[in-house]
């Protein structure tokens, strides 16, 4: 592989264009670390030579965060999917310890401090990691930084340190049905039962679909009325399958009137239809 100075940036040709998910998370592990010469790995990129093979690998390539260059019919390389940058830093900025949401596949698991969002019988969904929030980037918070707190203290002062950015929450209706909450961390505000409460309350609903397919911010929906949580699933799935951001579920989250985070919300089951399911119960499954 190669190696960018200028960008921090690791370089993996391919000329045959096969690259397997093992691949691609051995890869993906680079970012944030250093090359066997102490060279800081800020992004990893995939150079696809031949014409199609970049746009063949790219739903692969946006899940694992890479960079991916491909060469077309024209000769000219172009860049498909910036990939994730991760600023390696030798001390942690100062700034407020926050949670970040990450995507079930996220291949960094090993070098933060993590945990489950949703945690039950199915091992399933996004992650929860911690950094602290410094004017240009955010340090990871990395299992040695964690020293004798546990996971609840450390838990706890980061939802403490997001609830105090409940001035800076935007909100948006769309009719009677629908609430959008945007904010530098809006996706981690679904943690905070006091901020979804208020939004339950908006939507004058006990129980609600919350779309959350990348960061900073969600929709949310009554969740008993079939239509417009079948909406809200096939447009968290879009929004998951083509963002340049940072993702975090294509699966909409189901929270109740407490604010708390009760499940998943998936599609029906195969045969299942609105006229097909008991009267007065919702036709889709919750995990």
């Amino acid at each position: 592989m190669l190696y960018d100075p200028k960008n921090k940036t690791l370089i993996e040709t391919n000329v045959t264009g096969e690259i397997s998910d093992a691949q691609l998370a051995k890869l993906a592990s680079a970012i944030g670390g250093k090359t066997a010469q102490g060279e800081p790995i800020e992004m990893v990129a995939v150079v696809f030579i031949m014409p199609g093979h970049g746009e063949k690998n790219l739903p692969a390539m946006k899940r694992f965060g890479l960079e991916c260059r491909a060469f077309g019919e024209d000769g000219v390389e172009r860049v498909l999917n910036k990939g994730t940058r991760t600023q390696v830093v030798s001390a942690r900025p100062e700034g407020p310890l926050l949670p970040l949401l990450r995507e079930e596949s996220w291949p960094h698991l090993a070098s933060a401090v993590h945990r489950r969002l949703l945690s039950g019988p199915i091992a399933a969904g996004p992650w929860v990691t911690y950094g602290w929030d410094g004017p240009t980037t955010v340090a990871r918070m990395a299992p040695q930084d964690q020293g004798e707190r546990t996971l609840e203290e450390i838990d706890r002062e980061a939802r403490a340190n997001l609830l105090a950015r409940k001035p800076k929450i935007t909100y948006r209706r769309i009719g009677d049905h629908t609430v959008i909450l945007s904010e530098e961390y809006g996706a981690e505000m679904i943690l905070v039962p006091d901020i979804m409460r208020e939004v339950a309350q908006q939507l004058g609903t006990e129980m609600m679909a919350v779309g959350v397919p990348t960061e900073h911010g969600f929709f949310t929906t009554a969740a008993l009325d079939p239509a417009k949580v079948d909406v809200m699933i096939r447009w968290a799935r879009d929004e998951f399958d083509k963002a340049h951001k940072r993702r975090v579920s294509p699966i909409p989250f189901l929270v109740d009137a407490r604010g708390e985070l009760v499940g998943l919300v998936a599609s029906s089951p195969p045969g299942m239809t609105e006229d097909s399911a008991p009267p007065g119960k919702p036709w889709w499954k919750f995990w």
